[in-house]
């Protein structure tokens, strides 16, 4: 991430607003209009920044005990891509607890995602999305139905043309005259959550022009517990891809290196596609201080300092389905690594040591662990050392 862009995003957090959605006009109990804050910026290494604009119309019918109607559209331009994307959709209640979706949008996905939530950009640390680099260009049609009771259900399926954006190591860009790989599909997806943290996803489905299939589980725990003295996360995620599955649908495991801001449930020293795996377990512990140190404001200036210090430990294990000794493969003409021995990594730091509008500003560090003996590993003490600045919306 370049210096422009931290600048860039450090000026636009304190003016994010306390919700994704803002009301421009109308009654929230009949029919409001709202700007969707997500599409209005965006970061990844292909597009650099994205602009755009999001909005949803929410309307109230008289039926259903009046549970609402979603109309969503955005747009959005890439500056390095120079790439206009945009999407339509619909989710219409359909029973008490049902609701359908109908939606269709051309734009990029990252390649071998294990994210089971979207992008926010509210939440500043979970915006790992940054250092994306393998993306694939969609132009796809999406119908699911979602039941929410105690346990909220979901059945999707969508069917898409597109192109990979990457080969190698290197960026496929259609400006620059490159022939861009094709891939086209059908899927079906399968979800499941709970309210204490438990989230899964079954896909299944193919690809062409070269038919492969594809045979994907991903499951996840995400819990915070607040107590009087201490807050902890726990964070535990687990994916499995069935052999011969294109290397869209299996698990970027790699990290966030070389970007300034300390991001969630990823390797904060793993390069950027760094790791990938058939078949992998990630686990995030993080204990923090449910109150600050001391809480100081200036609010004339909205400046203020409210600092928690906070330890955690991050691991992560994958392997591939005929990777070498090394835990190597050559696959669909991508050299791919699998953390085979294991890596982890503590790290520490004191949150909210600056506060400047909205936003809690601090620092910390992480520390790379791995087997002597792995083909990863950094002989160097200082390589396997970043520093990092930590960041939180204050609501």
């Amino acid at each position: 991430m370049t210096r422009k862009t931290l600048i860039l995003l450090l000026l636009l957090v304190p003016l994010c607003s306390q919700a994704q959605h803002v009301r421009l006009f109308g009654n929230p109990a009949e029919t409001a209009f709202y700007v969707d804050l997500d599409h209005v910026w965006s970061y990844n290494l292909y597009e650099a920044s994205r602009w755009g604009l999001g909005a949803r119309l929410a309307m109230h019918p008289k039926i259903l005990d009046r549970r609402t109607t979603y109309i969503d559209g955005y747009v959005g331009y890439g500056l390095r891509d120079t790439k206009w994307k945009g999407g339509l959709g619909i989710k219409l209640p359909v029973t008490q607890k049902g609701t359908l979706a109908v939606s269709v949008k051309r734009d990029y996905v990252k390649a071998a995602s294990r994210s089971l939530s979207g992008y926010n950009i509210t939440n500043i640390s979970s915006l790992s999305a940054f250092v994306t680099r393998r993306l694939c260009d969609h132009l796809e049609a999406t119908v699911g139905y979602t039941h929410i009771g105690r346990w909220t259900l979901g059945a999707e399926g969508h069917i898409y043309m597109g192109h990979r954006l990457f080969e190698g190591g290197t960026l496929l860009y259609a400006v620059d005259g490159d022939k861009l790989p094709r891939e086209d599909g059908a899927m079906l997806r399968l979800s499941a959550s709970d309210r204490q943290g438990f989230s899964a996803a079954v896909t299944l489905g193919a690809t062409w022009p070269e038919v492969k299939p594809v045979a994907r589980v991903l499951a996840q725990y995400d819990k915070t517990s607040k107590r009087k003295v201490l807050t902890t996360t726990l964070f535990i995620q687990g994916g499995f891809s069935a052999p011969g599955t294109p290397y869209t649908y299996m698990f970027d495991l790699g990290g966030t290196y070389g970007a300034p801001i300390c991001f969630n449930h990823t390797l904060q020293t793993a390069l950027p596609n760094e790791f990938t795996a058939s078949l992998f377990a990630f686990a995030g512990a993080k204990v923090s201080t449910t109150k600050p140190l001391w809480n100081f404001d200036l609010h004339k200036v909205q400046l203020g300092s409210h600092p928690v210090p906070f330890v955690q430990l991050t691991a992560a294990w994958g392997t591939l389905w005929g990777q070498d000794g090394n835990g190597q493969l050559f696959y669909e003409w991508l050299p791919l690594q699998a953390p085979h021995m294991g890596i982890a990594e503590p790290a520490a730091g004191i949150e909210g040591l600056l506060r400047w509008g909205l936003t809690d500003w601090g620092i910390a560090a992480a520390y790379r662990l791995t087997p002597p003996q792995a083909p990863y590993a950094r002989l160097e003490a200082i390589t396997n050392l970043t520093l990092l600045l930590t960041a939180k919306l204050i609501f």
